[in-house]
Order: C-alpha cells, then structure tokens, then sequence
C-alpha cells in the first residue's frame, strides 16, 4: 500500500466529539483554549464582528490589540501577530506591522471553553469568513495555524505518557492523509517528530510511567515547533525537571494542557471546520485509551525495521491498516 492509496478518513466537520476522560472521570469536564490565525480582516473588523455574534465589551488594551469583555464564549483575544508586537515598539514599528499585513496573521486566541461552547466558535468563524476572512490556503506565503489547547485528562498526568505516545506514532498518518499545507511546511513551527523519539518509545516492555516519559521526550525533542507540543504542560508538571533541561525559558508558560498545533487554519475551505480539526485530535485521545492498539504500533514500529518505517508513505500505511482493523476511521466526506 502506498501513501497515494491513503484517501482522507472522515471526521466529523458539524460536531464536537466529547474528549475522553482517564482512569474513569469523565472528559466532557474538560476545557480547551483555541488559537486561530488568520488574514483578510484588521485585527479591529475581526474583533467588531466578534462583539457583534457573540456580545461583550471591546475593549483596545494596547495598539493593535483587542479583547472582547465576557463574550458568549468568556474572553477573546484578537490581535495582530504577538512575536512582532511584543519586540518592535514604537510608530516605525507600527507601520512594519501595517505594512505587512498581507502575510501577518490576525490571532483570536480564547479562554479555556467548556466542550459544549465550541460550536459557538465555528460559528463565529463562517461570519468572519463570510466578512472576508481568509485561512493559510488563501495565498502562496501564508502559513496560518490553528492551536488546540485541551487539557489533560488527569491533573497528575497520568494520561500524558499514552496521548503523547499515540500522537508520535499517528503523526505521519495524519501529515500523508491531510497533508499541512506547503506554507506551514517551509515554516520552522509544525516539524515532524524525530524517528529516534519513536525508536525509544517503541522500546520492548511497558510503556514508560510519566517521568520516563518526559525524560524520554525532552531527550528527543529540543524544540516547542512540533505538531504537539509537551513543554508547557512538562513545565507544569514538573517544574525543577524543565528547568534543568532548557533553564528559565520564558518563552514557555506552564500550563496543564495539551499544546497541539499542527492544524492548518483554512477558513474558506468549503470543507474546513474547527469541529473537523478537533475531532482529529480527539482520535489521537482515543488510541491513547487503547492499550492494546498503542502497544501493536509500538511493536510494528520496532519490528518493521529502519528502511520501511521512513521511506514515504510506509509507516502512515501499516497506521492506517491498524486504525481501520481497531474501527476507528472511515473513508469518504463526513
């Protein structure tokens, strides 16, 4: 099987599947905060359109900021691209800002939501797109992303070694079934895993407790621009252990949260939606409570050998074969 036979699994687009819990609570408690990128609107029209779907009060905290006071969906956040605001001050710095606007994203970044509030979100998003919002697909330069942010099943972490598991071994799979867009993919922040995270991962035995998988995880990956991202909530964790590792980085906000940002942002995509991203990741939650499933991939991985685990397109097929036998996915448009 070949990665041109690997057709798009259906998901979801007009729902948000309930996230699971871990160790028998009850994951529709659990919150999640969303950052959407976006270009084809000023950082004012989008914050003006989102007071008027959703109510609130617009308040301008600094220049080219906006936040949207106790909204349907808490407070929102939408401004033009932090990094820059944040280093360059001043008017000359303005009129950069302004001059490249065409390729800065507008961010409307929310506060944690209950599950039952994110259809209030995409709704929000057909009216921007409606007013002329345009997603990464809307041009040759624009890498525009889409963040989730739920958060984890268990306080303690418990959950964290199996989600951050299951997501390094389906990551292929979802890069060759629903490819990122060549934008992002020229872009340094949505890097693929390194092979040798899964190689240890995939060691014989039992998957490793929580601290032998942070330790395994900050060997492997020396950087936050993965499609998941595990620094903020390892930092939450356990402080003194992030710390050791990449000193006070200020750069990374301890949070108990899952930092998944491989997601295109495609608002004008017909067929795009928030739920369609959210339900993707809500798979990865799924393998993660499957042990027998996390422990086939972790076995076909160390057993398939180093040639026909990195050749394109090998690895996301046996993926596929499993999450098809598991009946997990289905093919064709949802």
């Amino acid at each position: 099987m070949t990665t041109d036979a690997l057709d798009r699994p259906r998901f979801a687009r007009d729902r948000f599947n309930p996230l699971p819990g871990w160790d028998g609570s009850d994951g529709r408690a659990r919150k999640a905060g969303i950052e959407i990128e976006f270009g084809g609107l000023t950082e004012r029209a989008a914050a003006e359109l989102a007071q008027k779907e959703l109510g609130g009060t617009l308040e301008e905290p600094a220049p080219q900021s906006f936040v949207v006071k106790e909204s349907e969906l808490g407070d929102l956040e939408i401004y033009l691209d932090t990094a820059l605001r944040k280093k360059f001050k001043g008017q000359w710095a303005r009129a950069g800002l302004d001059a490249g606007r065409a390729v800065i994203p507008v961010e409307l970044v929310t506060a944690p939501l209950a599950q039952d509030k994110l259809g209030r979100l995409d709704a929000l998003m057909h009216a921007l797109k409606a007013e002329g919002a345009i997603g990464t697909r809307g041009g040759v330069l624009l890498g525009f992303g889409l963040h989730l942010n739920p958060e984890l099943a268990d306080k303690s972490g418990a959950d964290m070694p199996a989600t951050g598991t299951a997501f390094a071994f389906l990551e292929e799979w979802f890069r060759q079934t629903d490819p990122v867009d060549i934008s992002r993919r020229l872009l340094p922040f949505t890097d693929r895993y390194r092979p040798s995270l899964l190689d240890a991962l995939a060691e014989p035995g039992d998957l490793p407790g929580l601290s032998g998988f942070m330790e395994i995880y900050l060997d492997h990956v020396h950087s936050r621009n993965h499609g998941l991202d595990l620094y903020p909530a390892i930092r939450w964790l356990d402080e003194p252990r992030f710390v050791a590792r990449h000193g006070e980085d200020s750069s990374v906000s301890a949070r108990p949260t899952y930092h998944y940002r491989l997601p295109d942002c495609r608002l004008g995509d017909p067929d795009w939606t928030v739920a369609y991203e959210w339900n993707r990741w809500q798979l990865v939650e799924q393998v993660a409570r499957m042990p027998g499933l996390l422990d086939a991939l972790r076995e076909d991985w160390r057993g398939r050998g180093w040639l026909r685990n990195r050749v394109r397109g090998g690895w996301a097929s046996a993926v596929d074969e499993r999450l098809r036998e598991a009946g997990l996915i289905e093919r064709g448009d949802a």
